[in-house]
């Protein structure tokens, strides 16, 4: 059976490098630096 989809668990399970890459990708600009933004130990 499938997990439901929670933007919440997409965002803390994506490496951020891959986000600040999307974000770059589609000139999405945010208040904060999401490259300088430190990796979680999970």
């Amino acid at each position: 059976m499938a997990a439901q989809y929670s933007n919440r668990h997409f965002f803390r399970k994506t490496p951020n490098q891959y986000l600040a890459q999307f974000f770059e990708a589609k000139a999405i600009q945010f208040d904060i630096d999401v490259k300088q933004l430190k990796e979680n130990k999970r």
